[in-house]
Parts: structure tokens; sequence; C-alpha cells
């Protein structure tokens, strides 16, 4: 199986393609994915965990300069907060579901309404 991973990044380091994702790969093989990567292709390719369909898959980059590195690494520092933020306005509107549930409760069984 790392034979066809390796084959699969020379290929892909040999073509003009701007990205190769490797799919369903369990935590042995990103391992062994990121480990090679280092030794066989240090400052060629860059390699990222990501989701897909449910499944854990490797996402291998080329490497490029340092201001190409700096503004990939902003973007994706851009892209978590969005996350955050979207997670913490979901997490407040249940929160606000929650309280207003538990005061309609509360007036029901006091007898206010």
């Amino acid at each position: 199986m790392y034979i066809n991973f390796s084959s699969r990044i020379e290929n892909f380091l040999a073509s003009d393609a701007k990205e190769l994702t490797i799919d369903h790969c369990n935590g042995f093989m990103r391992r062994l994915v990121y480990q090679e990567a280092r030794i066989r292709w240090p400052n060629k390719i860059i390699v990222e965990n990501k989701m897909e369909n449910g499944w854990q898959c490797l996402l291998v980059q080329r490497a490029g300069t340092k201001e190409e590195e700096e503004e990939r690494e902003n973007q994706k520092q851009e892209k978590e907060k969005l996350e955050v933020k979207q997670a913490v306005g979901l997490s407040n509107l249940l929160k606000k579901i929650v309280e207003s549930v538990s005061k309609v409760f509360n007036c029901t069984f006091s007898g206010q309404i």
C-alpha cells in the first residue's frame, strides 16, 4: 500500500497538478506518509490532513516560496477562525433556545400562563 502512495506522490511531482488527495487513510497510513514525505521530499511537498465525506484524507500540495507558504498559513488560520466563530454562534443560539424553553416550562408549571 505504501508503494502506491509513494508512486502517486512521485507522479504528482512530475505533473502540473496543484494538489493530490489520498483518500481513505487510517492513522498508520497518514503517519507513514508524513514520515516519508519529510525524508524523501523535504521542502518539495506539504502534507495536510482533511476530512472528506466522513473519511480522513491527506492533501498533498507543492511547497511554494516563503511568501506563498505564509499566505497559505494565513488563509488556513482565517478559515479556522471563521469555523470557530460559526460554532460559537450556534452554541449561543442553542443556549438561547434552552433558556426560552426553560422559561416556558417554568411558567407553565407555576400557573403563570
